[in-house]
């Protein structure tokens, strides 16, 4: 009986496919491709975003080192970093210590180990003249007569954004404390619920583009925020994506990474996002406004938008979406219609505020939009007061006697 024919090329196809499947599985004999490409040690990380299209990095400032009043960090697009005349900023993240993740307490310090900052008294602030605080404060105080309205940023549900409401909240909170930024949130389970399974970041988008285009009105924010997560061995990546509201196309984008012991590496929100900040400052404000009685309405913006006593803003009956005459593509949005101004008179709730309609325009509208007056255009006027009566003046002729 012959033997079984052994051939190389079959016995080397065979021993392939073996290993090539065997790669593919968890073994624990064999190595595997890590699914994150970040290094190990992430306790410095590079601070990047994407604004309009242009991705840029946080670097150190060169100048920072012989002039004190210049800013220690920059941010430059990533072309100009690669050009290598920059050196990447390094932020310092907090990652807990051993003792934190194997459960073990800490030590307390005892009087004998106070910490060094305990130990020396706060030295007084130094001596500044007078001229010099007067300036400041007249500069401070026509800065604030007429502030950047805060613009508006629906928050879009997610898996991500569902099972972690903390991460949301904590996300919000720098979002407005960082820039000119109110975030809101639709928590009502008729809503959240058909979005409550997209993790992926495509179908995410995809998803708040579609919600957008069925809205009949025009939505009372500029931006739209999305939350996305990607699973890693070693760290948990989250991006955070923006789309324009009039337009849906992604203008802004950020990362931030959460350890695998759910230990998050601050800051959420990059520090001094330059970039973000003349995003949000340039984009146009509106609000949507209702009539209360014949010449007063109810605006839906009031002290978190940084609306003011005495605030004028421009009163539009309708909008109409601008188009590109050559690819028909959505420009923006135009409101059309003027019906006159209107100055801020009271508030109410967490932000919501009363306006007076100027001149003869009346309340006639079911629904109108209110914008923003550039402050170079706010007529110079003493704040709202309340009118009170008066004797009325005596118009009867004069007597003989007079």
């Amino acid at each position: 009986m012959k033997p079984f024919p052994c051939r190389p090329r079959g016995l080397l196809l065979l021993l392939f496919t073996l290993i090539f499947g065997l790669g593919g599985c968890s073994l624990p004999f064999l190595p595997r491709l890590e699914i994150d490409r970040f290094p190990e040690d992430s306790r410095f990380n590079f601070e990047t975003m994407e604004v309009k299209g242009v991705v840029y990095i946080r670097v150190s400032n060169p100048q920072a080192s012989s002039d004190p009043e210049a800013t220690p960090t920059l941010w430059i697009p990533m072309q100009v970093y690669h050009a290598g005349r920059y050196q990447a900023y390094h932020e310092s993240a907090s990652i807990p210590e051993v003792a934190a993740l194997t459960g073990e307490k800490a030590e307390e310090n005892t009087p004998d180990q106070e910490t060094p900052w305990a130990e020396s008294s706060p030295s007084p602030p130094p001596a500044v003249e007078e001229e010099t605080l007067q300036s400041q404060a007249a500069e401070a105080d026509s800065a604030e007569e007429t502030p950047l309205l805060r613009r508006r940023a629906f928050f879009f549900p997610s898996r991500s954004s569902i099972l972690r409401p903390e991460l949301v909240s904590l996300l919000i909170m720098e979002l407005e404390e960082k820039l000119p930024l109110r975030v809101q949130q639709n928590l009502e389970e008729n809503f959240a619920g058909p979005y409550r399974l997209l993790t992926q970041r495509d179908e995410l988008l995809q998803a708040g583009r579609a919600w957008l285009r069925q809205q009949e009105q025009p939505l009372t924010a500029q931006f739209i925020i999305f939350l996305s997560q990607r699973a890693g061995t070693k760290l948990h990546n989250y991006t955070c994506d923006w789309i324009d509201s009039q337009t849906g196309e992604n203008v802004a984008s950020f990362t931030f990474r959460e350890t695998s012991t759910g230990q998050l590496l601050r800051p959420l929100v990059p520090n001094d996002p330059v970039p973000l900040r003349k995003l949000v400052s340039a984009a146009s404000w509106w609000c949507r406004i209702s009539p209360q009685n014949q010449t007063q309405v109810v605006v839906e913006a009031g002290h978190r938008s940084r609306l003011r006593q005495g605030r004028q803003l421009e009163v539009f009956a309708a909008t109409k979406v601008i188009k590109d005459p050559i690819n028909g593509k959505i420009l923006g949005l135009s409101f059309i219609q003027p019906l006159g101004r209107m100055t801020i008179i009271d508030f109410f709730g967490d932000d919501g505020s009363i306006g007076q309609m100027e001149g003869d325009s009346g309340t006639t509208f079911p629904v109108a939009y209110a914008t923003e007056i550039p402050a170079l255009l706010q007529q110079e006027q003493k704040p709202y007061q309340p009118m009170t009566q008066t004797q009325p003046e005596n118009h009867s002729p004069p007597t003989a006697q007079e």
